[in-house]
This record gives C-alpha cells, sequence and structure tokens, in this order.
C-alpha cells in the first residue's frame, strides 16, 4: 500500500508508480496473445487449477488479469488504433472465457459498457441496465442443482459448470456475522471466522473473504470503511475534474476502475497482501490517485530538478 498506493505522494514515488503502470499497460495486452496461444495450441498447465490456467497459478488470476487486458486493447481501439487493438481485444476473449471466471467476465462487461456510455449514451445505458440486472441475478440467485458437465476441452466449459448460482453466499454471510462481532474496528486484517478460513499446521489463519467489499467492513469495522470509502470518493471526484491526463490515458484508468469495482464484488483481494491482484489494486490506485491530483501538487514531478527514472 505505501509502496505503490497513493499515500506517498511526492517525486520519485509518482514516477515508480507510472513507471510500473506503463509496464502494466504493455505486458497485459501482450498476456492476452500467450494465454489464447497456450489454449489454442493445448500447451500444458503444470501450475494451475482447472479449468484453465495457462501458464498461472490458477484460473482466479487469469480471469481478471486477461480481462483488464481486453479492456485496455478496447480503449486504444477507441482512441484511433482500430483494427490491430480491436483485433487483440477479440483475440483475448478466448482466454478469458477459458478461465472460466464469472465474476471477471462481468467486470469487463461492466468496463465496456462505461466505455460505450462515453460515446454513445443511449445505447450504453441500455447496456448498463442489462449489466445491473444480470449483475443483480447473479448475487441474488441461490444454490441450485449443478448440470450435466459439458465436453471437455469447450472454451465454455468452466462457465457452463459453474453455471449462474451463486456459491459466494455463506462467504458473505461470514463476513457479515464478524461485522456484527465487532462493527467499530472489525476483527482485523487477516482474521476470520466461520466460512471461507482455514488454519495451517502452523496456526496460521488463510482466509477467502468472497468479497473485497466485506473484507474491508469486516476486517476494519465501520471506521475503517468509512475512512475507505471518503478517501476513494475524494480521488473519484479530483479524476473526474482533472484534465490534464492524457485522454486514452484516463479512459484506461476509469475503465480498469470499473473493472475492479465489480470484480471486487465478489472477489476478496484488496487487502490479501501478497496476492498479485492485490498489488495491482494499488498500483491502479496509486495511479488514479496522481491522476487526481491538483495542477499545483502533481506538476513538481516534472519539475527540471527532478530528475525521471530511467531518462
Amino acid at each position: 500500500m505505501i509502496a505503490v498506493g497513493p499515500v506517498m505522494v511526492n517525486p520519485v514515488a509518482m514516477e515508480m508508480r507510472a513507471a510500473a503502470w506503463r509496464l502494466v499497460e504493455k505486458g497485459l495486452p501482450g498476456l492476452l496473445l500467450v494465454s489464447a496461444s497456450w489454449y489454442l495450441f493445448h500447451l500444458p498447465c503444470p501450475f494451475g487449477r482447472s479449468p484453465f490456467a495457462g501458464f498461472m497459478t490458477q484460473s482466479m488470476l487469469l480471469g481478471p488479469f486477461t480481462g483488464i487486458g481486453v479492456i485496455i486493447a478496447v480503449v486504444r481501439a477507441l482512441h484511433g488504433n482500430l483494427w490491430r487493438w480491436g483485433a487483440l481485444a477479440l483475440i483475448g476473449v478466448l482466454p478469458l472465457l477459458a478461465a472460466g471466471s464469472r465474476i471477471a467476465i462481468l467486470a469487463a462487461g461492466g468496463a465496456g459498457c462505461f466505455l460505450v456510455l462515453r460515446r454513445k449514451p443511449v445505447l450504453g445505458s441500455v447496456l448498463m441496465l442489462l449489466f445491473v440486472a444480470t449483475i443483480w441475478s447473479f448475487v441474488t440467485s441461490g444454490k441450485q442443482e449443478q448440470a450435466p458437465p459439458p465436453p471437455p476441452g469447450s472454451v465454455m466449459s468452466g462457465l457452463a459448470r459453474k453455471g449462474i448460482q451463486n456459491d459466494r453466499d455463506l462467504l458473505w454471510q461470514a463476513r457479515f456475522n464478524e461485522f456484527k462481532s465487532s462493527p467499530l474496528v472489525g476483527v482485523g486484517i487477516g482474521m476470520g471466522e466461520g466460512e471461507g478460513v482455514e488454519r495451517d499446521s502452523k496456526g496460521n489463519i488463510q482466509i477467502e473473504p468472497g468479497s473485497s467489499y466485506l473484507a474491508i467492513l469486516s476486517m476494519t469495522g465501520s471506521l475503517g470503511t468509512i475512512t475507505f470509502l471518503l478517501g476513494i470518493g475524494t480521488l473519484i471526484y479530483g479524476f473526474a475534474n482533472n484534465q490534464r491526463k492524457a485522454p486514452v490515458e484516463k479512459d484506461i484508468l476509469a475503465a480498469v476502475g470499473i473493472f475492479f469495482a465489480v470484480h471486487g464484488v465478489a472477489e476478496g483481494w484488496i487487502l490479501s497482501f501478497g496476492s498479485p491482484l492485490c498489488a495491482f489494486f494499488w498500483l491502479w490506485l496509486g495511479n488514479f490517485g496522481d491522476a487526481a491530483l491538483p495542477p499545483s501538487v502533481s506538476d513538481f514531478r516534472r519539475s527540471p530538478a527532478v530528475r525521471p527514472l530511467g531518462r
């Protein structure tokens, strides 16, 4: 949080965050090509868990990373590089679907609706209403009988196996119960009881929160949640009113933010320090915060007295 998040506002920290974000913007679209080739050529997944993880440790990491890569490609396609980036976005849909992460697909859809809404408000509004209805259906649907297994190797096999039922309801209820037990300050980061909590041989707690929003609520309580929301709200206000960022870079930051906002509903990475998704979120938030700074603050990173990293 301190290294890549929006905590430190000084020339070195801002330049480091910007350099790391540039690597992300280049690396994730490249991941789309690698992952699509991995799937098409039926390469082995030596470290991954089903249904398809490529060279990553699990499909639940591949899903969000390819989803964000698709969003970056779509933004760049909309800003003038239509054929090259548009083709890459279409190619990236293949590993996104094969990973079988429903919430990653929904998050990519939400970010896509946001991008359409900015350019075609009527069509974007219709798509957004359909998207919200889909999210609501996922959240409220209970467990159902599992459908017969789809043909193995199908790109839709992971999604068909999971169906549309919500398998996070017990995790969510456990986080609500933790919040009720300590509503003011929460149970502590990385702590919990009930569903999703396990202890290893050394007695250390391993927890799957099931939601980033509920992780903040249960682990930091009302004080932490209100503080976090106020901080995010301040950054969003500053970002929306700051016109100094290039339009394409601003759209990428905004669309990735929409992705995280949706993905966090059913994945609890936000306080899972050590998780690649956690590091990626705080890196995004650090760059989002830098883009929200007023000119009087953000200009000092361009001061002649400051030698940018890598130059």
